[in-house]
């Protein structure tokens, strides 16, 4: 088991370099998160036909926190793996920041499209490279730290629901309500 360095956190994570990182990442997800209340609460969103296990906002914001906060203290247990050997995972370090904020961001720009753009196809496409690029993270967290990357596969699963939401919209609505056709 881990002991949490509270003096390691303190430099790495809260030091004065990462503000501006920290910044970013939590204006992303208050962004997402306006994009998401005002798109649930649109006229759009009450006419298009939604999947009957679409659970409800309610339901969704409680297995999201639950979700992000399993997640996150996968990543803080695989980033005290990364530590005890710095020079070493210097790549997967690195790997891990950037597709996290990658992933972030791909999020914030599906809840864009999907819920204020109206452009479920494109959205959709979005959602299948922040998957894609999830799962790349999650494999490599399994050979850093196996708990910490179990913790990170109930973030994929959280992900791979909300691709079959967006296909699920997609397929089941008319062009004038999904935006672009998307055609393979």
């Amino acid at each position: 088991m881990s002991t949490i360095s509270f003096k390691k956190i303190q430099e790495e994570f809260l030091g004065i370099r990462w503000i501006g990182y920290y910044v970013l990442l939590v204006f992303i997800y208050l962004l997402t998160i306006y994009f998401a209340n005002v798109g649930i609460n649109s006229k759009w969103y009450e006419l298009i036909k939604r999947p009957s296990w679409e659970p409800g906002w309610i339901v969704i914001t409680v297995v999201a926190l639950i979700v992000y906060s399993l997640s996150f203290y996968g990543l803080f247990l695989a980033f005290e793996n990364i530590y005890d050997n710095p020079e070493e995972n210097k790549e997967v370090y690195s790997f891990f920041m950037i597709s996290i904020t990658l992933v972030t961001g791909i999020l914030g720009i599906w809840t864009y499209l999907f819920y204020i753009a109206h452009q479920i196809g494109i959205a959709t496409i979005f959602l299948i490279l922040g998957f894609a690029l999830y799962f790349a993270v999650v494999v490599l967290l399994l050979r850093v730290n196996l708990f910490a990357g179990l913790l990170n596969i109930l973030y994929l699963l959280w992900l791979g629901y909300y691709l079959a939401f967006s296909i699920w919209i997609y397929i089941n609505n008319p062009q004038s309500l999904r935006g672009i056709t998307i055609t393979f």
